[in-house]
């Protein structure tokens, strides 16, 4: 039973096969076949009488137009200008990784202190705490790390 199986298995996927490359023969171009000739200047002629293309046009015939595209395609482009760029974001990266391992020890004081308070204080000290969990949280999120305390949320929304 188990050869059997096997055997229809290999015969499907031969039919497959076959099916396949007929479906590509059949795509590609053969001798026979008749080519029209395209005339791009009567399309270029068209083109430059629609509105749009009027209005990129004489946009892009403004000199201080076309020398701030040609900068901004330059730049995108320029070796120089995209290191400094990643260099910029690395900085910024490693600012909010610090500023994330600063508020995990905060929240990490604040559950010491909540879990050490008197009865009188422990309101208090569960709002503080509370507070820099949702902080804690809103920087993994920034980071795209998970958060280290789910169950307080983020609360800031905007």
């Amino acid at each position: 039973m188990a050869r059997l199986t096997q055997e229809t298995i290999f015969f499907g996927a031969c039919q497959r096969l076959l099916a396949a490359q007929d479906k590509q023969k059949a795509k590609q171009f053969k001798e026979t076949d008749h080519f029209v000739a395209y005339d791009t200047t009567v399309h270029v002629k068209e083109f430059r009488e629609r509105p749009a293309a009027k209005f990129f046009g004489d946009l892009l015939a403004d000199d201080t137009v076309r020398a701030s595209v040609t900068t901004a395609l330059v730049n995108a482009v320029d070796p120089a200008t995209r290191a400094a760029a990643a260099e910029k974001e690395a900085a910024a990266l490693l600012t909010q990784r610090i500023a994330y391992e600063a508020a995990l020890l905060d929240a990490q004081k604040a559950i010491l202190d909540f879990q050490m308070a008197k009865e009188e204080d422990r309101a208090l000290k569960q709002l503080d705490m509370e507070y820099k969990k949702r902080a804690a949280n809103r920087l993994a999120d920034a980071l795209k790390l998970p958060r280290p305390y789910p169950e307080s949320g983020t609360w800031f929304t905007g």
